[in-house]
């Protein structure tokens, strides 16, 4: 049972991860007046949210477009641990997860990876590219409200629904606009004088990026109440018709999801605090499989991830990006094929 303190401080949190939710750029007065607490209450619990991350962002992803394209690899290879060590340095990584389950390695990179050659490889379990991330609004409420509101959805599912796989329009940023992404993507939030001098960039061209954002980024403020890592991660992989009931159903959850569209999947991140939630999700996904809601449905346990800082440039001369793919791969004599360089392994 939670204490009636930690209840209120729990709901003041959450109103205020509700209006950065709204508008990530919002100050804090703005905070404090729609939140009805004073600003200096404002300041003080957004501070805690982010170093005990109840508050995850607000970050960026960006969406794909004609020149710009990122892709998910489900993969198992002999040795995740090194695999993992070696994916969390590599060159165009976004993401590297180790997971337990059906894959042993979650990876996402905004260029095309020739997975089977690394060192390693044992099976591919997905090859897609990723379209839209979502990470729907999360309510101020408990597991148990949560599974109740998603066993009424599941009453009346409706049609089947895909999400739509859209394109944003073309990009055609500069040096400086990858360069303000590179700074901001991971949290929207810090000052940006500071980091704009940092690289060189002027404020002109930061407010005319911001002013364009939306049609080339979606952005992601994740709610934790018990701190992210207090709790345990989990990926679903969904084949299914209906996907817009998916999202609908794990947007019920007390803890913010992050829901990914591939080229034809949904790959659902999770996370749960107790056995007992678990299993409750668990018997959701088996009543959903069973009811014909989900086709086919793979699972992945975290045990480790990473999240490399952005690094892509488009400016590279052509002749470093030939050296680059050259570097990729060496020659391993005892499997006969091109494999991974696994850093200072």
């Amino acid at each position: 049972m939670v204490k009636k303190s930690v209840f209120n401080q729990l709901e003041r949190c959450h109103r205020i991860y509700e209006q950065l939710y709204q508008d990530p750029l919002m100050p804090a007065h703005m905070i404090a007046h729609n939140s009805g607490l004073s600003r200096n209450t404002v300041s003080k619990y957004l501070r805690e949210m982010l170093v005990q991350a109840m508050l995850l962002g607000p970050s960026l992803r960006m969406k794909p477009t004609p020149t710009y394209k990122e892709y998910v690899y489900l993969a198992t290879f002999s040795d995740p641990k090194k695999t993992f060590t070696a994916l969390s340095c590599f060159p165009s990584v976004l993401d590297v997860v180790h997971t337990f389950g059906d894959w042993t390695t979650l990876l996402i990179t905004y260029q095309p990876l020739d997975i089977p050659r690394m060192y390693g490889f044992q099976d591919l379990v997905l090859s897609e590219c990723k379209y839209a991330t979502i990470t729907p609004k999360t309510e101020f409420t408990s597991w148990n409200a949560a599974f109740a509101k998603t066993s009424k959805i599941l009453e009346d599912p409706g049609p089947p629904s895909r999400l739509k796989r859209e394109l944003a329009p073309h990009l055609d940023w500069g040096e400086d606009q990858w360069k303000i992404y590179s700074i901001f993507n991971s949290h929207m939030r810090k000052i940006v004088t500071t980091s704009l001098q940092r690289v060189l960039v002027r404020y002109e061209t930061y407010v005319e990026w911001k002013e364009d954002l939306d049609r080339h980024c979606t952005v992601h403020t994740g709610f934790y109440p018990r701190s992210y890592g207090q709790y345990t991660g989990h990926w679903f992989l969904f084949s299914s018709s209906y996907e817009s009931l998916l999202v609908k159903i794990f947007s019920c959850l007390p803890v913010t999801p992050c829901i990914m569209e591939t080229g034809h999947h949904l790959l659902v991140s999770v996370t749960t605090i107790s056995s007992s939630a678990l299993k409750r999700l668990t018997d959701l996904i088996v009543d959903m499989k069973s009811g014909g809601l989900v086709k086919d449905v793979k699972y992945g346990l975290v045990l480790r991830e990473a999240h490399p800082p952005f690094e892509f440039s488009p400016f590279i001369k052509k002749e470093e990006k030939d050296h680059g793919k050259k570097e990729l791969y060496r020659k391993d004599p005892d499997r006969g094929r091109g494999a991974l360089r696994h850093g200072p392994y």
